[in-house]
């Protein structure tokens, strides 16, 4: 924190200074120092390194294109114009917030100062920490505004389609695209468009297929359309018209890998392993060289022929030693061969590696635990804190230190990790009332929700998850008013509509109020086999018994869960069907032989299968 303590003792410098030389400053003075502030704002953050550099160059990928792996300078922007005393000072209290990890401070002051002085340093600015905080709505202000100062600048055109990116909406980006496609030439921008929201915009696929038809390209750039098209198709699953414009593609493009790639994931797609696989052979002899063939028909080749694939994984290795991706792969297929040895030894190099160390650390607490060296596990495990198997390392440790130590160690760890995670421990805190649930800790997990909500105290998830396990430890008051409480927030949940509901129902006689909420969550969710069920069992205690009757069967077919096989076999049985009751609960039964629901039901009504079979 060197760098940063000297800027704020400046900083309280200059602020004594304004006060002490307000009646009578000398301006030269005043220039003397500001301009040392700034120096020292411009050099001493490059003394603790640029951890938050914004890297927006292009990369293989299209999809990482517009990843969002921003990082933002800290060394400060060139001052092209003079700025008047107030903006300086706003500037450097943002910078100072920079440095200290303030970003809304930071961007709030910088919002302000870019719609104030308008100058295009100060905009780009406001821009990458709105990016990189995903602002969207902020990202957008700035990019919008970066591009009116400077119409002309391929940056400022980026940073719109960086906004939308943000915003997930790929239609309004593709304009800014296309304009840069034709200006700089690459088209990877242009198709980086078609990974915005993947698999989440499904709405916006046709507009955007007829919009990359549309574009005005000179003919020679034109054709890269009929690439992003045949994505979208084949991300929309219509796969019959992707395979014929990727097929189309390739024939005019044979030079560009691009088209056998997505046409042999395509053909995967159809189940047409073996074609594609013939397909990717084809390619590779035209293109021996190039890595992401090759690790896409090894890929491809491990799902029909394992060790085939694994022998492919294997010379991969060879000619790129120092691939991360193609290490990473080969110790995966080691482990699920059982080739611990050989796994370790790549993953331990992959320890070195910043994109795959968490998951090397991870896969290497794996090893060791299943190999029984707990101490090596536990080591790996813990230095797993971020990444797609954070969760899952944490859990075990927890697991590992009550084995080995005592619950209080485990828990004194998940504290620690929640200290070291903090963006992380809304999450943390529902995997330790989970784990303390598993181990029959009720009270605790109350008490790990009830910091968790003090902490975030508008979560639902927390919310729903504590009102859960109330309602089960009897408290339906907590329950009821965590319910309550989300509902007020998002009207339309309706999970927590369904829950509050059914929950009423269980533990009231308010069965209006309670078949109300559940008919706001089925009108706002009629697929969910859960709300279909409560429908059918809020009609059923109203007396409704033929109408519950047609929610319970069709509630049934979706889903034969033991809860809802419980509540069908009643209302056959209060309909007097009472072998058809029988054989709902038996068969509820086979599939989970102690669901206590079906037992619990049963034993209330006074029946015992034992008796009815022995009749």
């Amino acid at each position: 924190m060197y760098g940063s303590n000297i800027i704020e003792v400046l900083l309280s410098q200059y602020v004594l200074f304004v006060v002490l030389t307000s009646n009578n400053r000398d301006n030269d003075d005043m220039k003397q120092f500001l301009t040392l502030f700034s120096i020292c704002v411009l050099f001493v953050p490059a003394l603790h390194g640029c951890s938050h550099v914004l890297n927006a160059g292009p990369t293989e990928d299209h999809a990482k294109t517009l990843e969002a792996q921003p990082a933002l300078k800290k060394s400060r922007h060139k001052i092209i114009k003079p700025f008047d005393e107030e903006t300086l000072f706003q500037l450097l209290v943002a910078d100072i917030a920079l440095i200290r990890g303030q970003y809304n401070i930071a961007l709030s002051k910088y919002i302000s100062q870019a719609k104030y002085t308008r100058d295009e340093a100060v905009t780009k600015m406001a821009f990458e920490i709105a990016q990189y905080v995903k602002d969207g709505k902020a990202s957008y202000e700035m990019a919008a505004m970066w591009l009116d100062i400077n119409p002309q600048s391929s940056d400022a055109y980026r940073s719109m389609l960086h906004a939308y990116s943000i915003l997930e909406n790929a239609l309004k980006a593709l304009p800014y695209a296309t304009w840069l496609y034709e200006k700089e030439g690459n088209d990877s921008i242009f198709l980086a468009i078609t990974t915005i929201a993947e698999g989440r915009k499904k709405s916006q696929i046709k507009p955007l297929i007829k919009a990359y038809r549309n574009v005005d390209l000179p003919a020679e750039k034109k054709i890269t359309s009929e690439l992003a098209v045949a994505m979208l198709l084949r991300e929309n699953g219509e796969l019959v018209e992707a395979k014929q414009v990727a097929t189309t593609y390739t024939n005019k493009k044979p030079d560009d890998v691009r088209g056998p790639q997505l046409l042999a994931q395509i053909l995967h797609q159809q189940t047409q392993t073996e074609d594609a696989l013939l397909l990717l052979q084809q390619a590779l002899k035209s293109f021996p060289k190039n890595k992401k063939l090759r690790l896409q028909y090894a890929r491809l080749l491990t799902t029909v022929d394992r060790s085939k694939g694994l022998r492919q994984f294997e010379l991969l290795q060879e000619s790129y030693q120092q691939s991360g991706e193609i290490n990473f792969l080969l110790a995966l297929l080691y482990i699920e061969d059982n080739k611990l040895r050989k796994a370790e030894n790549l993953l331990n190099r992959l320890t070195e590696n910043y994109r795959y160390s968490l998951d090397a650390h991870y896969y290497l607490g794996y090893i060791h635990d299943k190999n029984n060296s707990v101490r090596k596990a536990l080591y790996n495990y813990k230095k797993v804190l971020g990444g797609s198997n954070f969760l899952a390392a944490t859990s075990r440790v927890f697991n590992l230190l009550i084995q080995t130590t005592s619950l209080e160690n485990a828990r004194s760890h998940l504290q620690g990790v929640r200290s070291a995670v903090p963006d992380r421990s809304k999450e943390l805190f529902e995997l330790e009332s989970t784990l303390l649930m598993k181990i029959k800790k009720p009270k605790k997990a109350l008490e790990v929700l009830a910091a968790g909500i003090e902490t975030h105290p508008h979560d639902a998830s927390l919310l729903y998850t504590r009102a859960m396990l109330a309602e089960q430890q009897g408290d339906f008051s907590l329950a009821e008013s965590d319910l309550l409480k989300i509902i007020s927030h998002d009207a339309d949940n309706f999970h927590a509509l369904n829950a509050l509901g059914y929950t009423m129902l269980s533990n009231t006689d308010r069965l209006d109020e309670a078949f109300e909420l559940i008919k706001r969550a089925y009108i706002l969710n009629p697929d969910s086999p859960a709300i279909i069920d409560s429908m059918g069992w809020a009609l059923f205690k109203q007396g409704k018994i033929n109408e519950a009757l047609n929610y319970l069967k069709r509630a049934m077919a979706k889903m034969p869960d033991p809860e809802i096989a419980a509540h069908l076999g009643e209302i056959y049985w209060a309909l007097g069907d009472e072998e058809q009751a029988i054989k709902v609960w038996r068969q509820g039964l086979k599939s989970v032989p102690d669901a206590l629901q079906i037992i619990s039901t049963m034993k209330r009504l006074g029946i015992s299968l034992q008796e009815r079979n022995d009749n």
